[in-house]
């Protein structure tokens, strides 16, 4: 009778370690998920707060300055047909690099 009631002690120490390890790893993934993950995702969030605007931009407006900005910052293409030839006047038949005046 005494060989049984050791075993029987021995199975109940390790049920009741079992139990405490279930209960602690149960608490650990609950607090986990519900605590740690809602913290961490509350200060990215504070955190790209501050990278992006929090007002909503008007996109009829944005448009609006995009396009006076755009005609603000292009040139027309200059007419080259309106300058004058420089080298008109000028044989350039004759001339020849190697040849000094």
């Amino acid at each position: 009778m005494k060989i049984k009631i050791n075993l029987l002690l021995k199975i109940n120490l390790v049920i009741i370690f079992v139990a405490i390890f279930l209960v602690t790893a149960f608490t650990t993934v609950f607090l986990y998920n519900n605590f740690y993950q809602t913290i961490t995702q509350a200060t990215t969030i504070s955190k790209l707060k501050t990278e992006f605007a929090i007002e909503a931009v008007g996109i009829e407006i944005f448009n609006k300055v995009k396009q006076n900005l755009q005609l603000k910052t292009s040139r027309p293409s200059p007419n080259f047909d309106a300058f004058k030839n420089p080298f008109a006047g000028i044989d350039l038949s004759t001339a020849s690099p190697n040849t000094k005046p």
